[in-house]
């Protein structure tokens, strides 16, 4: 089964924000090359998927996605236990970084699982100087950025801009003052660790405590960027109800913490993992919050959560698994948005709502410019996306719903025909088109009438119906999925 955009398809994102020839750099709370201000858009990609058989035609297919970032992130285990070896990984880095992506590392992630460090006692030791932990942790970092493969190591390779020193570590400190010092020696160790590998890219940590980020803030003023982590709703908040069950935002404040933490550190924000639990049918929603969040705030960049071509869709075996190469349709509707949403400063003549943040017992969402609509109610929501520029003159729409299907995987996606339950109108009064579906109005502000609409495969792009037409309605197949409008 065909799961990524055909080449050329509306989907086909390859040219969103192709990056320069350069080395990234920071220039107060941006990220550039030379002088060009850049955003950096990309996946997690962990375990063997960071180690293809087929790299090359991998890159192109991640490329096509839209991603120019590729965080190869959970590779520790895989690489220490022989599963996949840095040649392996090297080769990736080159094909992606031939087709425009760069990537970032994580020195550790979860290979002490099963030591008598443990994961988190490895992770604590490091921060607390433990000499046997930290020369573990030098060994890797050295046969990971230090072996040459064709004559270039990892940590000279222009594809790598970004080396974080632990995965995960500060939540281990919550509440303690003594962590700043800590987190800054830390810090200072592994960044003159990274030095003598040659490895002149930026390098951070991920504060992940996000309740408690002000505690972390001084010593994060020292790195290259802010990482932040996010989730809108995490299962410790709903601990006794099934992860499906969740609301949405169960936990907005972390969004607005993330926020507050880069601000306050004064740093491009790099949000490097958010996502939603599985199969909670509202994660589609809370991928659209975030990205148009992201894109309200200006930051440079988002990355999305676990993605893995293996055992997601199993259980709970990886429950953070919103944005997956492989995913179903609340899921890769969503991607298709953020990746979109994600490219551009769309700032222009905002409004805004949200009811949570204003203290309301709403949870009602709302965020207009020149070239976006979206809208959330907290269990469903749309979004109108330009294609060309600004929407009053712009001809082509994207119209993203987001519905609050369960869908429990792949194979109870149909990717041809339609059902006709399913189907909505979109009627075009005077000069404002309104895409009628279950709940709300979706406004598509222009002086033009719809020429054509089609319900794409959200998978491939490609136009999987022509959405029924006598001149004035149009009917949407799906109450979850991409409907691309033309314009007369």
């Amino acid at each position: 089964m065909n799961v990524y955009p055909k080449q050329y398809s509306t989907l086909d994102f390859s040219n969103l924000n192709r990056l320069p020839l350069g080395q990234l750099s920071v220039q107060g709370t941006n990220l550039t090359i030379g002088s060009k201000i850049v955003r950096m858009v990309g996946y997690n990609l962990t375990d063997s998927a960071c180690f293809p058989s087929n790299p090359s035609e991998v890159a192109q297919q991640i490329r096509r996605k839209g991603v120019n970032w590729v965080r190869l992130h959970h590779i520790d285990r895989i690489i220490s236990e022989g599963w996949g070896s840095v040649a392996q990984l090297i080769a990736f880095v080159d094909a992606l970084y031939a087709v425009g992506i760069r990537v970032s590392v994580d020195l550790y992630s979860k290979r002490h699982e099963a030591s008598s460090w443990g994961n988190e006692g490895f992770k604590a030791a490091i921060y607390n100087g433990d000499a046997p932990a930290r020369a573990d942790l030098a060994s890797y970092a050295n046969n990971l950025l230090n072996t040459p493969v064709n004559g270039r190591t990892l940590a000279q390779h222009p594809g790598l801009f970004l080396v974080c020193l632990i995965n995960e570590g500060a939540h281990l400190f919550m509440g303690q003052d003594s962590a700043v010092d800590k987190f800054k020696e830390t810090f200072r160790w592994g960044k003159a660790l990274l030095l003598s590998f040659g490895y002149t890219g930026l390098i951070s940590d991920c504060p992940d405590a996000v309740s408690d980020a002000g505690r972390f803030a001084p010593a994060a003023a020292e790195y290259d960027v802010a990482l932040c982590h996010h989730y809108g709703d995490d299962a410790r908040s709903t601990w006794n109800n099934a992860y499906w069950q969740t609301g949405w935002p169960v936990q907005g404040w972390q969004w607005g913490t993330c926020a507050w933490y880069a601000a306050m550190v004064n740093k491009p924000m790099l949000l490097q993992e958010y996502g939603s639990l599985a199969y909670n049918p509202f994660r589609a929603v809370n991928g659209a919050f975030t990205a148009s969040e992201l894109n309200r705030g200006g930051f440079s960049s988002c990355a999305f959560a676990w993605a893995s071509n293996s055992g997601f869709l199993s259980g709970n075996v990886n429950t953070v698994d919103f944005f997956c190469l492989l995913t179903d349709l609340p899921r890769v509707v969503a991607d298709a948005f953020t990746i979109a949403m994600s490219h551009y400063d769309l700032r222009t003549n905002v409004t805004y709502f949200w009811g949570h943040e204003t203290g309301q017992q709403s949870d009602k969402y709302s965020y207009k410019s020149d070239y976006a609509h979206v809208y959330i109610d907290g269990q469903t929501g749309y979004a109108v996306l330009s294609v060309r520029g600004n929407m009053s003159v712009s001809k082509k729409f994207l119209v993203f719903l987001f519905d609050r299907t369960e869908s429990k995987g792949l194979d109870t996606e149909t990717l041809s025909g339609v059902p006709g339950d399913l189907s909505r109108k979109i009627i075009s009064p005077g000069s404002v088109q309104q895409a009628v579906f279950p709940g709300y109005k979706v406004n598509i502000p222009t002086i033009f009438g719809i020429k054509s609409a089609y319900q794409l495969n959200p998978w491939t792009g490609e136009k999987l119906c022509a959405c029924r037409w006598d001149g004035k309605d149009v009917l949407a197949a799906n109450s979850c999925g991409i409907i691309e409008v033309n314009l007369s």
